[in-house]
């Protein structure tokens, strides 16, 4: 093992204590390390974005935006998640077979500390801006009434 290689995981809890977000970290089986962060959007403020970092400082930053979307809206639903993917293409919206929507951003950290902890910085920005955006599409879609017609 190369003694010189960075602790990804070490560098951004002490960037989060540093800067007292609040958090909770979660060891995972297989030596990952995941992140969970309350970082609402405006509409949705319970919000909690989980950011799993390997040892080799592979990230996936994601999040639920919705949960259960109904059968009879999962068409709609993937036409506002293919428009808003259009729009942040960087960010990838997925409807799961539970009906859950997830934003996620997958992305590799640089072996420098400086530049790792920026390129975390900016993906949570990044990521709270996509989900200050496509949080009222998506919540307005969920929310609507069957019966109301476009």
């Amino acid at each position: 093992m190369d003694e010189n290689r960075i602790n990804f995981a070490g560098l951004i809890e002490d960037y989060f204590n540093d800067r007292d977000f609040k958090f909770d970290v979660r060891e995972m089986r297989d030596g990952d390390v995941m992140f969970v962060i309350p970082l609402g959007a405006k509409n949705l403020p319970g919000i909690r974005i989980r950011l799993v970092v390997t040892p080799e400082g592979i990230c996936k930053i994601f999040t639920y935006l919705a949960n259960e979307v109904p059968d009879k809206k999962r068409i709609a639903m993937l036409e506002t998640l293919n428009k808003l993917e259009n729009k942040y293409r960087y960010v990838k919206l997925t409807l799961d077979s539970d009906g859950d929507v997830l934003a996620s951003y997958d992305f590799i950290a640089l072996d420098d500390e400086d530049v790792a902890i920026k390129q975390v910085e900016m993906m949570l920005s990044v990521i709270k801006n996509v989900m200050d955006t496509c949080v009222p599409a998506i919540m307005r879609l969920v929310w609507e009434d069957e019966d109301d017609e476009d």
